[in-house]
């Protein structure tokens, strides 16, 4: 977006570069996009005054979010560290107007953004992941660990989970590129270990309108022969009978 030359007050939106829509990239992938331009360039422009006017008042730019898959110390001033798992939600991918660095927010707990500083780039997240994923296999250890090392490997390689990699998390990019979501339903919580009973009846009786635990109703089985097509009908009969389902089943011997 920028205004058209020959000194008019005109504001253009940039909608497509050589016939490749640019409207949804962020300010780093539409620079670079520029920047690797060779031979002639054809723009489909826009008039966007309104829309250029809403952006300089409200300093809107990127905004998107990431997780982070590497870990990262902070090697200047204003960066942040990274550790994997870690969510933050990227404002600007081209901070002052250099390559290299996005101005983020780190989220924490109910996704609030509690630290503001710069994170690498895409491109440098894929080199120092990288990095890090050749230093793990050079420091591999004697030959035992890495015999239970390949074992390990192989193990996750059976599985297909990606998640069952807590080393190299090869299988996700330095940054996945995720959106934040509120489940419209109450989420299910399970305790387990020793302490599970103890903590269940804590929530109980601290917190009654939230938690509740779930009863155990015993129920008889009945299976009724009806004559119609060789069909069986199966009827539950809950505590004193106070409730009823009855499921038409298929006979297996038709």
């Amino acid at each position: 977006m920028g205004q058209s030359p020959g000194g008019n007050d005109r504001v253009l939106l940039v909608v497509q570069v050589n016939g490749v829509d640019v409207r949804w990239a962020t300010r780093e992938e539409a620079v670079q996009r520029l920047v690797q331009l060779q031979g002639p360039v054809q723009l489909l422009v826009q008039a966007a005054r309104e829309e250029y006017e809403e952006v300089v008042s409200s300093q809107k730019g990127d905004s998107f979010h990431v997780r982070a898959h590497f870990s990262h110390e902070p090697t200047s001033k204003g960066e942040l560290a990274l550790h994997p798992g870690e969510v933050f939600r990227v404002v600007d991918t081209l901070h002052n107007g250099a390559l290299g660095s996005w101005l983020a927010f780190r989220l924490g707990r109910n996704h609030q953004e509690i630290q503001r500083g710069l994170i690498p780039n895409a491109v440098r997240a894929e080199e120092l992941a990288a990095q890090q994923a050749r230093r793990r296999d050079a420091d591999s250890g004697s030959s035992r660990t890495s015999f239970f090392r390949r074992r390990r490997r192989a193990t996750r390689a059976k599985s297909g989970d990606p998640w069952e990699d807590p080393e190299g998390l090869s299988k996700f990019p330095a940054y996945e590129r995720v959106a934040l979501k509120h489940p419209g339903f109450i989420r299910p919580v399970v305790l387990f270990g020793p302490m599970a009973d103890v903590a269940r009846e804590r929530l109980l009786r601290d917190y009654p309108l939230k938690y509740a635990c779930p009863r155990k109703v015993s129920c008889s089985l009945e299976i009724i022969p009806v004559h119609e097509s060789g069909s069986t009908c199966t009827s539950m009969k809950g505590p004193e009978d106070s409730a009823i389902q009855f499921l038409r089943v298929q006979d297996s011997n038709s």
